[in-house]
């Protein structure tokens, strides 16, 4: 690596400093960045030799000693506390966070978990459709893994952010196929995330299996009340993501399993909610988890799982 001067007017120094506190990069990682987006862009002024010069594996903000690296971060259920250190640190160490949003004009849940640790921590908002199995959907994740395509030849790692973990019902699963295919060769790791039904069950004291028993996790938005299955009793229903359907949810578990059932909407979030399942009245939003425990009799004893 060679070193270079740069004298910069006072209005680029100044804007160049702002940048650097609200990226959280430092100003020779953009400057190197801003030189790296300029040479690629007018390569045609080089005889379009540029790309053989510069190894597209190259970083462009910072010396490393491998390749540019997508990771899907888990940052939790909502509570800013339950955001892990791994998941911190991962952030802290990459180049580029992107996050998935409804609108670009507007904070996304993901981001709002993660500003409140990493307040400075500059986030590019990435425009997805959470209506599932559209076309509208398809192609926003397609344009979301382009850019991040993008970002991954210039030689800057990426951090996917997501709600609670990236590899349980995640739109970082669609982004990394998608991720795969343009760019085969980029490794992709993930870092995970506690998720919502484990922070439900803390605050309702519910405890989800022991001994013997096993724990279902389904999708509501996919089947509704065809996705409670028929009563098991030694077995922990969780709904993830089933509150437009809420009622007819509620209904199924009334008719097929037992009671004691739990509601969790928007946690950690402004407007939670936490109530018998039971009591549960109308539709909630798309962030709601149900749980229904195991019917217990007898304690189980010795039939302890071992597992702590």
């Amino acid at each position: 690596m060679r070193k270079t001067t740069v004298y910069l007017p006072d209005h680029l120094k100044s804007g160049l400093e702002q940048l650097a506190r609200a990226s959280g990069r430092s100003e020779a990682q953009l400057i190197r960045l801003a030189v790296s987006r300029l040479l690629k862009s007018e390569s045609r002024l080089l005889g379009g030799t540029l790309q053989d010069e510069v190894p597209r594996s190259e970083d462009a903000t910072r010396e490393r000693s491998g390749p540019a690296t997508l990771v899907g971060v888990g940052v939790g259920p909502g509570p800013a506390d339950l955001l892990t250190l791994r998941a911190v640190e991962v952030l802290k160490s990459v180049e580029v966070v992107a996050a998935p949003v409804t609108s670009e004009r507007a904070v996304g849940r993901a981001e709002s978990i993660v500003r409140q640790v990493l307040p400075d921590l500059f986030v590019h908002r990435l425009p997805f459709v959470m209506e599932p199995k559209s076309d509208e959907r398809t192609a926003a994740i397609h344009r979301a893994a382009r850019w991040i395509t993008e970002r991954l030849d210039e030689g800057c790692s990426v951090a996917f952010i997501t709600l609670g973990d990236p590899n349980v019902y995640s739109t970082f699963t669609r982004v990394r196929e998608q991720v795969e295919r343009m760019r085969p060769l980029t490794p992709v790791t993930t870092v995970p995330g506690i998720m919502a039904f484990q922070d439900l069950a803390a605050k309702a004291g519910c405890v989800l299996v022991e001994g013997r028993e096993s724990l279902r996790l389904v999708c509501g938005p996919f089947g509704g009340a065809d996705s409670v299955p028929r009563a098991d009793p030694d077995e922990a229903l969780v709904v993830y993501k089933g509150g437009e359907h809420l009622p007819e949810i509620a209904h199924a578990v009334g008719e097929r399993r037992r009671g004691g059932g739990v509601v969790g909407e928007l946690l950690g979030m402004p407007g939670e909610r936490v109530v018998p399942l039971e009591r549960a009245e109308g539709r909630a939003s798309y962030l709601t988890t149900v749980i229904v425990p195991p019917e217990r009799g007898a304690p189980s004893g010795d039939m302890d799982g071992g597992h702590g």
